[in-house]
């Protein structure tokens, strides 16, 4: 599913041996690219502008377009590569052109459309991987047909290296990952490699089976801005360099607290109380029934997964049942009152 480009595996043999269209093309590829004369003729343009630099410059393009498409140890620090910016000022363009053109392939020849399929249907939740929170739409459309280019359905295939820094990825698919509009908002062309300083730093690669998980444990109840809502302390586990880039690039706390956890405290108490009237509808309601029933709800929502956004309604309440464990009168009170509103007289 998931290959560098023949791009990237020929260009070096290519500008060696000189080869002519279509002999550059590999076999396996050829009866498909051969008559795709702008790609052709965006090749002879770069062509050209490696020929007007010196043999270390071309040696150095050479190697940066190799480097540039050593994804997954980039990201782990694993190796360097320069941007596009630190090479000779001839071939900007003509490499901006030529793997733009290339991307576009990638849509034209409907390779965009069967990644993204295999990716949706090998995934056991259909959303943005990395905020957890966005639904992805399903890859075909009426009739079960892939979607053409103007009419696709499928999610947006980020750069994760930005194509304006690193170009000679832009049509890598292990550098193209779906993600949710909001979070390609955020993230928008920023460098995954490097922060706002220019340090070099680690990130998680997109297709690497990583686990993190979060908790919300640390958080305090009513110290919200409302004095109702939590203050709410979101900790990774297991914490790493990768989460701190995460975090970065994509407001990944504050977008929890804001849009998701502050907006839907309220409710979820109500289906809690909802839900409480039905398992335990008789009164008394007392501190064991509470803790008792935290626990339940919590063991039962986190059964439901990654099932968007309401992923952390789990982990809300387990907090809750932490503080109730703890014997936090205000919040055993405030439990209270409202399961006993919920229950009729």
């Amino acid at each position: 599913m998931l290959a560098v480009p023949f791009l990237a595996l020929t260009f070096a043999a290519f500008f060696r041996a000189s080869l002519k269209w279509p002999e550059l093309i590999p076999q396996a590829r050829r009866s498909i690219l051969k008559s795709r004369v702008g790609l052709r003729e965006h090749l002879k343009v770069y062509r050209l502008a490696l020929k007007k630099v010196d043999a270390n410059d071309r040696a150095r393009v050479l190697r940066c377009l190799r480097e540039q498409n050593n994804v997954r140890d980039l990201v782990s620090c694993g190796s360097e590569c320069q941007q596009l910016t630190e090479l000779p000022v001839a071939v900007h363009k003509p490499v901006e052109e030529l793997f733009a053109f290339a991307f576009g392939l990638l849509t034209k020849l409907g390779i965009r459309d069967r990644n993204y399929k295999a990716i949706y249907d090998s995934a056991e939740y259909h959303v943005c991987p990395f905020c957890g929170c966005e639904y992805f739409d399903a890859p075909v459309g009426p009739g079960g047909r892939t979607q053409s280019e103007d009419r696709r359905i499928s999610e947006a295939l980020d750069h994760y290296l930005p194509k304006s820094l690193y170009p000679f990825a832009a049509a890598n698919l292990q550098n193209l990952s779906p993600m949710g509009g909001r979070c390609n908002a955020y993230k928008l062309d920023r460098d995954v490699l490097r922060d706002a300083t220019g340090k070099r730093r680690r990130a998680f690669f997109p297709y690497a089976n990583r686990v993190v998980s979060i908790s919300l444990s640390p958080s305090i109840p009513f110290a919200g801005t409302d004095g109702v809502t939590p203050d709410w302390k979101i900790d990774f586990r297991p914490d790493s360099p990768e989460c701190v880039t995460w975090d970065d690039l994509f407001n990944f706390q504050n977008r929890l607290k804001q849009d998701v956890l502050d907006s839907s405290f309220e409710r979820w108490l109500k289906d809690f109380a909802a839900w409480f009237r039905t398992e335990y509808g008789s009164p008394p309601i007392t501190h064991a029934k509470i803790k008792a029933a935290l626990d339940k709800y919590a063991k039962n929502e986190a059964i439901k997964g990654l099932n968007g956004r309401d992923f952390l309604r789990a982990l809300v309440f387990r907090m809750l049942h932490r503080h109730c464990v703890s014997k936090d009168s205000r919040l055993i009170k405030f439990l209270k009152d409202i399961l006993t509103l919920s229950i009729p007289p």
